[in-house]
């Protein structure tokens, strides 16, 4: 329902959440004027302006979180600061993140955009991404970032201006079947089974 929220927390610091998943949420989990939170094994799916959001946040982690098909960002950022680690921000119809006034630690994550307005990073003024080890792919005309008031349409490019993703690739991680949320990775000899320790 526009203007929903299914999990907000406000003035608190060092909560941890996990396992939880969310869905038809105008904005999945919201973080205000939080400290140290952390998320982690989540699914935030089919919901409307943001997945992740945060205002006023320091410190908060998010790790192994899915954010899809949103109708709006990924994640939203607001005079925030917070770390991203093993996360997949995919096929939402706005910009995979959009920082104003924040800053995000972003480490082996896939950040995907689609669509000529689109990005990967949307970043405002006061904002910065720290970000190495990542999957920016992008389909459909889509951008690596809008930056410095302009778009930014490749990854090397994107390196050389901002010294970000050097070790970072654009290409399609082959997900398993994300249109059924299986966000394991393909493989020739296929995925790996921990119940029986083969390929």
């Amino acid at each position: 329902a526009p203007g929903s929220v299914a999990l907000q927390l406000s003035y608190v610091e060092g909560v941890g959440f996990r396992d939880l998943i969310i869905e038809n949420a105008d904005v999945g989990v919201f973080l205000e004027r939080t400290r140290s939170c952390q998320g982690k094994n989540l699914l935030i799916r089919d919901g409307g302006a943001s997945g992740l959001k945060a205002s006023v946040d320091r410190g908060s982690e998010f790790e192994r979180a899915v954010v899809t098909r949103q109708k709006g960002v990924g994640l939203a950022l607001e005079n925030s600061v917070i770390s991203c680690r093993s996360c997949v921000v995919w096929s939402n119809m706005s910009y995979a993140v959009s920082l104003t006034s924040s800053g995000m630690d972003a480490s082996n994550c896939v950040f995907h955009a689609s669509g000529p307005t689109n990005v990967c990073y949307y970043i405002f003024t006061n904002s910065a991404v720290i970000a190495d080890y990542n999957d920016l792919y992008l389909e459909n005309g889509a951008n690596i970032a809008f930056y410095r008031g302009g778009p930014v349409e490749r990854l090397a490019e994107w390196t050389g201006i901002s010294t970000q993703d050097a070790h970072s690739l654009t290409y399609d991680p082959l997900f398993a079947d994300p249109a059924n949320d299986d966000y394991h990775l393909r493989s020739s000899t296929g995925r790996y089974d921990p119940n029986t320790g083969l390929f």
